[in-house]
């Protein structure tokens, strides 16, 4: 291809233009303003103390950000106080509280603030029942003081004296068909027998003469049949002295009451 005239050429134009200064390799401002917060944001990082284990690190507070001064003639980084950290500065909310122990037996605890369910009673031992009341009364000897008894209470024993003690033994009750009784036997004259010294017992009841009692106005106690009086054998005044019959003398050994 034909030159053109008058057109400069590439080599021409490159050699008239004027080379262009060397820069050093010293940074420019902007790298310098970089690395003074990456050093200031380095040095909070390294002044502030480990958190304690078992802290949420999530409700420490955040140290304030403080302006890094944008400046190329130093590249001294900004001292920040470190913030407060340690369990001073946890928040009693976040602290992990240990998990309550079970109830013993499966029972779940109480919810706070619940009504507790009053103690059942114990129930009170019942106080036994009073014995039923044993119908009569004693009849008691005027010399001895002391009360006829009927001891065992079977058929066929013998009366004595006795220490008064409202036994069911001394309880006599004088029925209309003329009998004494004592725990279901009557006074009786042993055998049937109307001797002197006959043996005065409690029998099974027969309504026979022999069982025929009566305690007069003047404190005899009679056997109908025999038509004697029980007499304290030997004017005897222990207690376990028999009872017999004899005739009717109007000593104290003969003479009885109600009581």
């Amino acid at each position: 291809m034909p030159a053109i005239p008058n057109r400069p050429t590439f080599a021409s134009v490159f050699a008239r233009r004027p080379a262009a200064p060397r820069r050093g390799l010293l940074p420019g401002t902007r790298v310098w303003v970089t690395l003074a917060a990456a050093a200031g944001l380095a040095a909070v990082v390294s002044l502030a103390p480990p958190l304690p284990l078992g802290v949420d690190t999530a409700a420490q507070p955040r140290a304030a950000a403080l302006p890094v001064p944008l400046t190329s003639s130093s590249s001294t980084p900004v001292k920040v106080s470190p913030s407060p950290s340690g369990p001073a500065a946890a928040s009693p909310a976040t602290t992990t509280a240990p998990p309550a122990a079970p109830a013993q037996g499966g029972q779940q605890p109480d919810a706070p603030g619940a009504p507790r369910p009053s103690a059942r009673p114990q129930p009170q031992p019942q106080p036994p029942a009073p014995a039923p009341a044993v119908p009569g009364r004693a009849i008691v000897g005027v010399q001895s003081r002391l009360c006829l008894s009927a001891t065992v209470g079977s058929d066929g024993t013998a009366l004595v004296l006795a220490t008064c003690d409202n036994s069911p033994a001394q309880h006599w009750e004088a029925v209309a068909d003329g009998t004494i009784r004592s725990v279901g036997l009557c006074m009786d004259a042993a055998w049937g027998s109307t001797a002197d010294l006959t043996t005065v017992q409690v029998a099974n009841c027969t309504g026979n003469r022999a069982q025929q009692f009566r305690l007069n106005p003047a404190n005899d106690l009679v056997n109908v049949q025999a038509d004697k009086c029980a007499d304290v054998y030997n004017r005897a005044t222990a207690p376990g002295s028999p009872v017999k019959l004899w005739p009717c003398n109007g000593q104290d050994n003969q003479k009885w009451f109600w009581r």
